[in-house]
């Protein structure tokens, strides 16, 4: 289980968190939880304001920074800092990658994500990638 440092306020869970919390101890591996979503964007974006946009919607709603921890025998909750997001942190560039290569890549990445599961005890409760491709199309 996560180390949460003394001073972090901790909250019960929500009553619907409590079988998310049960699912994960079971199955942490599995992503089960998971939703996934894909855009695609056919032009050049401004990833610096795209970044903006997502750390404002995070720093609004905590979900967005919500991690469990498990103390005196009972779960709990707690927030994670303030996150600090780069573009290295989010794009990952396969502009260099054929145009017919470009579906069979789309698919394979967003399978590689929507199956990857979240560590709840330690991570932040979401994943943003931005996968840019040739002739500025990305997803």
């Amino acid at each position: 289980m996560s180390e949460v440092k003394k001073h972090t306020k901790l909250y019960p869970l929500s009553h619907s968190q409590i079988p998310e919390w049960y699912v994960y101890q079971l199955a942490p591996k599995s992503p089960v939880y998971n939703i996934s979503f894909n855009h695609f964007f056919f032009k050049d974006i401004n990833i610096d304001a795209c970044i903006s946009a997502w750390l404002t919607i995070i720093d609004r709603h905590d979900v967005f920074r919500i991690h469990f921890t498990y103390r005196d025998g009972k779960p709990l909750q707690s927030l994670l800092p303030k996150l600090n997001l780069t573009e290295n942190d989010i794009l990952i560039d396969r502009s260099d990658v054929c145009k017919e290569s470009v579906i069979a890549i789309q698919a394979q990445l967003a399978k590689e994500y929507a199956d990857l599961p979240f560590d709840l005890n330690n991570g932040y409760p979401f994943r943003l990638k931005i996968i840019k491709y040739p002739e500025n199309e990305y997803q």
